[in-house]
């Protein structure tokens, strides 16, 4: 088991390490993706022994505690905003896409599948129209809410963009680098995740048109079939 500084934790400290800032943790398996194979572990009935069994190789997260309004507009936890920062060709950083991705009433983790999602203006940081459903339908509200999304600014959305810019300077290398961010009760974020093989910029582009433009992507041609194309 190993820090966040990649400095290992003895196995008979790792329950003060891991319940340090509360009695939950986020366990990400290896390879999980859209919110499959993430789970909660309590302080109460803690084994690590289990632990590493069950997931042996995963990414061990804090749980934060969301801001008011995001339970408020959604009734579930772990609301996250996708952030997309791209590489210009004179090599200035940019955001271009912000989502805000919200949980079905009761849920604790929102993924790629199924919930709510609500476009963002990049520069303004406020809610755009409305909600957009897994069916893809526009809605004011989430069903069996009461609190329609507003025109504010959303909290913490510009020290979400200079955090993950920050962090994208730190790998020149990659264009474009989808960001997973969440938003505490103190109007901080956190990054807890960072998707650079597929930052899914689909959901904005049906609603917003091109988001890239001025990018260089179109000139760009695969050398070799993948997966991807």
């Amino acid at each position: 088991m190993y820090g966040p500084a990649f400095s290992p934790v003895a196995k008979a400290r790792a329950r003060e390490v891991l319940f340090s800032a509360g009695d939950k943790v986020i366990v990400k398996r290896d390879d999980s993706q859209g919110g499959f194979d993430v789970f909660f572990v309590e302080a109460d009935g803690f084994d690590l022994d289990v632990l590493l069994r069950e997931a042996p190789n995963a990414v061990i997260q804090q749980r934060i505690d969301q801001h008011p309004l995001f339970t408020e507009l959604s009734g579930a936890e772990g609301s996250n905003l996708r952030l997309i920062t791209v590489r210009l060709p004179n090599g200035a950083l940019e955001v271009r896409v912000a989502v805000m991705r919200f949980g079905d009433e009761g849920g604790r983790i929102v993924g790629g599948i199924g919930g709510y999602f609500a476009v963002v203006d990049p520069v303004s940081g406020r809610f755009t129209e409305g909600y957009r459903a897994p069916d893809w339908r526009l809605m004011d509200r989430i069903p069996g809410r009461t609190r329609a999304l507003g025109s504010e600014p959303m909290p913490g959305f510009s020290e979400a963009c200079s955090a993950c810019l920050t962090l994208h300077a730190r790998v020149p290398h990659l264009g474009v680098i989808g960001w997973d961010v969440m938003i505490d009760a103190e109007a901080r974020p956190w990054v807890v995740e960072w998707n650079a093989r597929h930052p899914a910029p689909a959901a904005p582009e049906t609603f917003q048109g091109p988001l890239f433009l001025g990018v260089g992507w179109e000139t760009l041609r695969p050398i070799r079939r993948t997966w991807l194309f």
